[in-house]
């Protein structure tokens, strides 16, 4: 029998009980605590429809769990224990500040100058040569040790210094002024000055087209046309890559330059260069290359003036990627960013005064173009002096 079913009544007694002995009364009532069941006599109180109560000590399935708190969701509590990677996390932070005064680019090659950074650190922490990764614990000593793990990695001290700008900028922002001290105290590699700019003339263009005759395909023929474009115009590497198909005017042989450097902070799109006569061919060649290609691939005509084989631009990593397999493929060794300091140098052989280089090159000063683009190689001005000398020779 279902116990259930004895409540509220009263048992008979065995047939084998005492006769002394009153019978056991067993008798249940509801209402009790702990107990489901309503007080006999009493029902429950039916409820409205829509103002049922939540029950303050079951959640909405029943099972006596306290429900959400209401409000704003708390944050996981570290308990105190150390980040994982707290020089990865100061680092996002910086990063995440510096952002909105930066360009995209520049924000994504901070992050992975920081990144490899982070990486010697750890390597260093890891060998137990500094006792901590934090960046707000990084002292004179672990500057010492990371200054030694560069060289024996064989970095230049260009490469160095460049390493050290960005470390301090990330230590400046948790209060760490330890880089700041050392350069003050001229304990670390300075920045050398510019480097000498080799020009590449004509001799060395028709090289590298030569060999590139050997490499087929879509990637080979962007690799053409930009190496080409590069050499006659100085545009810098970007300016090119998210050039539209409308910048190029065939009827004035004009481009125009719709990304600049400093687009919507210091530079404004819009300015114009000439595409020389030594140039207009390879334009016009190009041009007809990339209609094939986007009819065989069966794109509508898309806006970039060199577009991949989907129709999109190419992003920067995928630019550097397409030129490091052809030029590979074809023997040659270089970038595409010599070849704008090399067509300063060309307008500096051939006589332009320093305003209209700066002009040309579109620098908002001609200190930048007097200090970057003019430094040529050392030779150059020795063979200067060798012709002088040959004119004012007093002993034949």
């Amino acid at each position: 029998m279902n116990p259930d079913d004895r409540v509220g009544r009263r048992l008979s007694p065995p047939s084998h009980a005492h006769t002394l002995k009153s019978p056991l009364t067993l008798t249940r009532y509801g209402g009790k605590e702990g107990d489901n069941l309503s007080p006999v006599g009493q029902q429950h109180e039916p409820r409205q429809a829509g103002h049922a109560g939540p029950n303050p000590d079951e959640d909405v399935d029943g099972n006596r769990k306290h429900g959400h708190r209401k409000g704003r969701k708390r944050k996981a509590r570290s308990m105190g224990r150390p980040l994982k990677d707290p020089f990865g996390a100061a680092a996002e932070k910086y990063l995440a500040k510096v952002a909105p005064f930066r360009s995209e680019y520049t924000v994504k090659e901070l992050r992975r100058k920081l990144r490899y950074i982070g990486t010697i650190i750890r390597e260093l922490h890891g060998s137990g040569a500094i006792p901590s990764i934090e960046p707000k614990n990084l002292d004179r000593d672990a500057i010492g040790q990371l200054l030694m793990q560069m060289r024996r990695k064989g970095f230049s001290p260009e490469y160095q210094a460049k390493i050290l700008v960005h470390l301090g900028l990330l230590l400046d922002s948790v209060q760490n002024n330890v880089i700041r001290e050392l350069r003050a105290l001229k304990m670390l590699p300075q920045r050398p000055g510019p480097k000498p700019i080799f020009v590449k003339s004509e001799d060395w263009l028709r090289e590298v087209l030569g060999k590139l005759e050997s490499v087929e395909g879509w990637m080979a023929e962007t690799v053409r046309f930009a190496v080409q474009v590069y050499f006659w115009t100085g545009l810098r590497v970007r300016e090119l890559r998210l050039a539209k198909l409308k910048d190029v005017d065939l009827t004035t042989w004009t481009m125009k330059i719709s990304a600049p450097k400093g687009l919507g902070r210091w530079a404004t799109g819009g300015e114009r260069i000439l595409v020389v006569p030594d140039l207009r061919p390879v334009v016009m060649d190009f041009l007809a290359a990339r209609s094939k290609m986007l009819e065989r691939m069966e794109i509508p005509d898309v806006e970039w003036l060199i577009p991949d084989t989907l129709g999109r631009h190419y992003s920067c990593d995928r630019w550097n990627c397409v030129r490091y397999k052809v030029f590979r493929q074809a023997g040659i060794q270089g970038d595409f960013r010599i070849l704008r300091p090399s067509f300063a140098m060309k307008l500096k052989d051939i006589g332009m005064v320093l305003d209209d280089r700066s002009r040309l090159l579109r620098h908002t000063s001609t200190e930048t173009t007097a200090k970057f683009y003019s430094n040529m190689e050392s030779l150059e001005p020795w063979a200067r002096v060798e012709e002088r000398l040959a004119k004012n020779r007093l002993i034949s």
